[in-house]
C-alpha cells in the first residue's frame, strides 16, 4: 500500500513538473483539426522580422515529422559562431500555427529530425536547409503607448469635444481594437467617425472598433454621456496595448460679444472689429439693418481656437451686391457668405447691393449663435469722412535691400528734405480712407490711367528755362508701405534711379481727385526736397590739410557727410609697416568718427587715413602721430615742450617781480613794494591752472624767475652791508 501510494506520488510530481516547464511557452495548433495560411496573422519566411504575439503558418510538406523550435544566440566566435536552444516541439497536420505570443525578441530557426536548419519560401512552406545564418527569422517586441490631448472635453457640439489620441510605437501601421466599458458599438462609430473611413469598422458582438493607425487618431466625444472612460487599445495581431483616460463633461454656455466701445473708421478704409467666441466655435454676425437700409449678414468660425475672429469690413466694396467682396475674416478663421446669408438692401432690404458705396453714419453691428434669431450682442459701426491732411520727406541709407515693413522702414528713417544722391527719398503721406481701394504702389493712379482717383506724382522745379521737368509717379515706387492704421503710407524712390541727377529739386505731392468714390472735390498735400552731390570729409585738418593724431589708446578720425544717417564709414589707417580699421555710423548731425590704438607708435610717425562708404568718393588725408595734440575738451593732451614753456611767458614787463617766497627771508626789513603780487593781464585765457615750465611760478618763466631771484639776492647782500 504504501509502495503504491509513492508510485502515484511520484507520477503526480513528474506530470506536475512537466506542466510547469511548458506553461507560458509557444503554443502550436494543427494535431486537432488541418490549418491554412489564412488561420494566421502572416507566414513564416526566413530573413524576415515578425511582432512578438502575431501567428505565423508554416508547412513543412509531411505531416509524419516532428521539428522543433530554437532561438538562436551567439557564441562569441566570430561572424559565424552561433548557438541554438531548444523552445518547443512542432507538430504538423496540413500545416501548423506557431503562436510567438510566449517568445522572447531575438532570433529564431526551425531545425528538422536530423538537426538541419530549415527555409521556407514566402508561403511559408519549406524550401530546403541551409545554414543557420541563412535560416533564422527575427522576433521584436512592439513598442506601444497611447496619449489622450486633450484629456478633459465636453459632448456638445464644436471643437471642444475633440481629443487627438497620439501613438508611440516603434512600428509602423497597425490595427488596433478599441473598447472602452460604458461604450457601445453604434457610440465607437460615432467617436471615431467609422462610416467615413474604409480603414475603420465597428463589431456589435464585441462593442469594439478596429481601426488602422500610425501616429494619431481623432476622437470626437459629442453626444457621448458625460463620465470618465478608460479607452482600451489592443493592437490585434501583437501582445502589445495600452490604455488612455477621457473624461466628458457637458459644455458651459456659449458666450458671443463685440467690443464695448463703438467702432469708428474713415468712410473708404478697411473697418475691424473683434467677435469674442467662447465654448462654441460658429458666430452669425450683421452689419448694417432696417434703420440704414443696407445690410450684410454672414457666419464666421474660430478655425485657431482662440476664441476670437476679427472681421474686416471693406467699405469701398460695399456697394457690391455680393457679400465675400466687402467681408472677410483675418488669420486662420473662416467665413461663410452662401445660402441664406448676403447682401440686402433699400426700405425693405430686398435681396441686392446699393447703387453707391455706403454713406457716412452709424451702423448697427449684432451678433447671434448660429441659426438662432436671439441677439446676443450689439454695438454700433460709425463711418466718417475721410481726409487729406500731411506729406513729409524723409531719408534712408540705401542699404542694398529695402526693408521688410513698416516698423524695420521706420527704424532707419530720418525726416528731411535734403537726400543725398544714392541715397533712398521716402515720401510719408498722411490721408485716410483710400485703404480699401490702395494696398500697393500698382494701385495709385499714373499718367495715363486714374485708377481710383490717388495720385502721388514727383516732379522736378528746377529744370532751368526751356526745359522740361524729370518726372515720376507713385506707380514707380521702388517699394511701398501702408499703415492704415495710422492712416498713413509711404513710398520709396531710390536717387539712383527715375532719371534723378545731381543738384535736382523737386516737389513730391499727393492728389485726390472727385473720381474717388468718397471725395467730392480734388484735394492734395506737397512737399519738397534736394538731391546735392554726395561727399565725405575728414575734419580737424590743419593748414597743410594734414591731421595731427596723439599716440593714445583712444586716438580719434572724425569727419562730416550729407549721406543718410545710419550709414557705415569704415576708417582706415596705414603707415609704412602697419595697418589699422574700424568703422564708425553717421548720425543725425552729419558727423562720424572712430577711435584707433596709436599708443604704440612714435612721435613723428607718418601715416595715411582713408575714410570710405557705399556710393561716395573715398576721403584721404596724410596724418602725423605726435606725443601731444589737442583733440577737444574730451581728448585733451598736455604738452611740455619748450616751445610751450616759451608762450607761456606773457607780458610780466613789471619790475615788480618778486614773490613772497623771496620776502620772507629772515632779519630783512619790512618792504611794502616787494611784497606784492605781481598783476595778471586778464584778458590772456590763463586761469592760473595754465603751462608755468617746469612746475614754476604761474605767470612767470625761466628767464624772469632767475632776474627775481638775483635781484633778492643783491637786495640782502646790500642790507646786510
Amino acid at each position: 500500500m504504501t509502495s503504491n501510494t509513492k508510485k502515484l506520488r511520484a507520477v503526480f510530481l513528474a506530470a506536475l513538473m512537466v506542466a510547469s516547464v511548458f506553461a507560458g511557452t509557444v503554443a502550436f495548433a494543427g494535431s486537432a483539426a488541418a490549418v491554412s495560411a489564412n488561420d494566421a496573422d502572416d507566414t513564416l519566411d526566413d530573413g524576415e522580422r515578425y511582432w512578438q504575439g502575431e501567428t505565423l503558418y508554416l508547412d513543412s510538406g509531411n505531416n509524419n515529422v516532428e521539428w522543433e523550435l530554437h532561438s538562436v544566440e551567439d557564441d562569441g566566435s566570430g561572424s559565424s559562431g552561433v548557438d541554438t536552444d531548444f523552445e518547443s516541439e512542432i507538430t504538423f497536420d496540413d500545416g501548423a500555427i506557431l503562436d510567438t505570443a510566449g517568445l522572447e525578441d531575438g532570433d529564431y530557426v526551425i531545425v528538422d529530425e536530423s538537426g538541419n536548419y530549415v527555409t521556407f519560401d514566402s508561403n511559408g512552406v519549406e524550401d530546403g536547409t541551409d545554414t543557420v545564418d541563412n535560416a533564422l527569422w527575427s522576433l521584436a517586441v512592439q513598442d506601444f503607448e497611447v496619449t489622450a490631448d486633450p484629456v478633459n472635453v465636453t459632448n456638445g457640439a464644436g471643437d471642444e469635444s475633440n481629443t487627438t489620441f497620439e501613438f508611440d510605437s516603434n512600428r509602423g501601421s497597425y490595427d488596433v481594437d478599441v473598447t472602452a466599458d460604458g461604450l457601445d458599438h453604434e457610440e465607437l462609430a460615432d467617436i471615431f467617425n467609422t462610416s467615413q473611413y474604409n480603414d475603420r469598422a465597428v463589431y456589435e458582438d464585441d462593442d469594439k472598433a478596429v481601426i488602422t493607425v500610425s501616429d494619431e487618431l481623432e476622437g470626437d466625444f459629442d453626444g457621448i454621456d458625460t463620465g470618465e472612460y478608460d479607452m482600451e487599445f489592443d493592437v490585434n495581431d501583437t501582445s502589445a496595448e495600452d490604455t488612455a483616460t477621457v473624461n466628458v463633461t457637458e459644455p458651459e454656455d456659449a458666450s458671443i460679444s463685440l467690443p464695448n466701445s463703438v467702432v469708428s473708421e474713415e468712410n473708404g478704409d478697411v473697418a475691424e472689429f473683434t467677435v469674442d467666441i467662447e465654448n462654441t466655435d460658429t458666430a452669425d454676425v450683421q452689419i448694417g439693418g432696417s434703420d440704414s437700409n443696407f445690410m450684410v449678414n454672414f457666419s464666421v468660425t474660430d478655425e485657431d481656437d482662440d476664441d476670437e475672429v476679427t472681421v474686416e469690413f471693406d467699405t469701398s466694396k460695399s456697394y457690391s451686391g455680393s457679400a465675400s467682396d466687402m467681408v472677410d475674416v483675418a488669420g486662420d478663421d473662416s467665413i461663410d457668405t452662401s445660402g441664406d446669408y448676403g447682401v440686402y438692401s433699400g426700405e425693405n432690404l430686398d435681396a441686392g447691393g446699393l447703387s453707391d458705396v455706403v454713406g457716412n453714419g452709424n451702423y448697427d453691428l449684432t451678433v447671434y449663435q448660429q441659426g438662432s434669431d436671439s441677439r446676443e450682442d450689439k454695438t454700433s459701426l460709425r463711418l466718417t469722412q475721410r481726409s487729406t491732411d500731411d506729406l513729409n520727406t524723409w531719408v534712408h541709407a540705401d542699404a542694398g535691400s529695402y526693408p521688410s515693413d513698416v516698423d524695420e522702414l521706420l527704424e532707419g528713417v530720418s525726416e528731411s528734405d535734403t537726400i543725398a544722391q544714392n541715397d533712398l527719398v521716402v515720401v510719408e503721406t498722411q490721408a485716410s480712407g483710400i485703404y480699401g481701394n490702395v494696398s500697393g504702389a500698382g494701385d495709385f493712379g499714373g499718367a495715363n490711367d486714374s485708377k481710383h482717383g490717388v495720385f502721388l506724382n514727383v516732379t522736378q522745379t528746377n529744370e532751368g528755362a526751356n526745359a522740361q521737368p524729370n518726372e515720376f509717379n507713385a506707380t514707380t515706387a521702388n517699394a511701398s508701405y501702408f499703415d492704415a492704421e495710422n492712416n498713413t503710407f509711404f513710398l520709396i524712390f531710390d536717387t539712383d534711379g527715375h532719371s534723378i541727377e545731381a543738384d535736382d529739386e523737386y516737389e513730391a505731392e499727393f492728389k485726390i481727385s472727385d473720381a474717388h468714390s468718397f471725395t467730392d472735390e480734388e484735394e492734395s498735400v506737397s512737399g519738397d526736397f534736394s538731391v546735392p552731390e554726395t561727399n565725405l570729409e575728414l575734419s580737424n585738418l590743419n593748414d597743410n590739410d594734414e591731421l595731427e593724431l596723439p599716440n593714445s589708446e583712444d586716438s580719434e578720425v572724425s569727419g562730416t557727410s550729407n549721406l543718410a544717417p545710419g550709414t557705415e564709414v569704415t576708417l582706415e589707417a596705414e603707415s609704412e609697416s602697419d595697418y589699422w580699421s574700424t568703422s564708425g555710423e553717421i548720425d543725425s548731425d552729419g558727423e562720424f568718427s572712430g577711435e584707433f590704438d596709436f599708443s604704440g607708435l612714435d612721435n613723428g610717425t607718418e601715416l595715411e587715413i582713408t575714410a570710405s562708404a557705399d556710393n561716395v568718393e573715398d576721403a584721404t588725408a596724410d596724418a602725423m602721430v605726435l606725443d601731444s595734440v589737442d583733440q577737444g575738451e574730451d581728448n585733451e593732451t598736455e604738452t611740455t615742450t619748450e616751445e610751450t614753456t616759451t608762450e607761456t611767458t606773457t607780458e610780466e614787463t613789471t619790475e615788480e617781480t618778486t614773490t613772497e617766497e623771496t620776502t620772507e627771508e629772515p632779519d630783512t626789513t619790512e618792504e611794502p613794494d616787494t611784497t606784492e603780487e605781481p598783476e595778471t593781464d586778464e584778458g590772456d585765457g590763463d586761469d592760473g591752472d595754465g603751462d608755468g615750465g617746469d612746475g614754476g611760478i604761474p605767470g612767470f618763466g625761466m628767464g624772469v624767475a632767475l632776474v627775481a631771484l638775483l635781484g633778492a639776492a643783491l637786495l640782502a647782500l646790500r642790507r646786510s652791508n
